[in-house]
């Protein structure tokens, strides 16, 4: 379809539906944010941050993309054309090192929610990093989890949980992320190892358009890693960007691993 086509298509329809039924307080209402977690695979926790805290961030992520970018002149990307993630272009694959992602760690209005989701045995901080998409892309990124261990679906209980933060507006044009709600555990009837997202060619075409839009700077995003999603098109002319930080559930995690395979996720795995 034409650049055109497809603008029309996103400025008329992008955008989940009632996106406010996955809106909750995460100061006032973190037994509600993270029942909306459980039900939908992910929640928005609306004015997370507050305005220096996203002008700092926002420089971090800027400055990261500067030096990714010095590598890239061609802009191949390391998820796609355009698409980077910024915590797999570390030699440690994470950003905790730098102090933009590290003060993300313990949000006001986000620890009481991560503290419902995960349960009382605790969690740990699992890394960090997030991904930009730079304007003028127009490829939709297939379907995908961050989370397909064996194992990972023995319980209902979310094992590793991403936070996002919007640090400006998602728009229907700047590259929204799409979830599909509901999908972070197997449909009745369905294996769980073969509980999977469709190919592209066959993805109903109104899930391209559930998108976490319009959401204001400020937004946190939490997700159940093994909820299928994926990236949509930048038709704006800026790089939309999402830093990110991990969690893991304590029972998900037993000691680490030095196995290089893990090099991101050094934790032995659950069962």
């Amino acid at each position: 379809q034409s650049a055109a086509t497809l603008r029309q298509k996103l400025q008329r329809a992008n955008g989940l539906k009632d996106l406010g039924i996955y809106c909750a307080d995460g100061c006032s209402q973190p037994d509600l944010a993270a029942e909306v977690f459980r039900d939908a695979g992910f929640v928005l926790l609306p004015n997370a941050l507050d305005s220096s805290q996203l002008e700092e961030l926002l420089q971090g992520c800027r400055r990261e993309e500067r030096a990714m970018l010095a590598r890239d002149q061609h802009r191949h990307g390391n998820r796609g054309s355009g698409r980077y993630s910024m915590g797999e272009s570390q030699q440690t694959g994470h950003l905790l090192h730098c102090t933009e992602w590290a003060s993300l760690i313990d949000l006001e209005a986000v620890t009481p929610v991560l503290q419902r989701i995960l349960g009382e045995a605790g969690y740990v901080c699992a890394g960090a990093g997030g991904d930009f998409v730079l304007g003028g892309v127009h490829e939709y990124q297939p379907l995908h989890v961050d989370l397909n261990f064996p194992g990972c679906h023995s319980r209902a209980d979310s094992p590793v949980v991403t936070l996002n933060v919007a640090v400006a507006p998602l728009t229907w044009e700047n590259g929204p992320t799409r979830i599909i709600p509901g999908t972070h555990t197997p449909q009745a009837g369905w294996l769980a190892e073969n509980w999977e997202p469709p190919p592209e060619d066959v993805e109903p075409e109104e899930w391209r358009r559930f998108t976490f839009c319009p959401l204001p700077a400020g937004t946190a995003i939490l997700r159940d890693n093994r909820a299928w999603h994926g990236g949509t098109p930048n038709l704006s002319s800026e790089t939309r960007f999402l830093p990110n930080v991990e969690f893991a559930a304590s029972w998900w995690c037993r000691g680490s691993t030095a196995d290089p395979r893990y090099f991101r996720n050094p934790w032995v795995l659950e069962g």
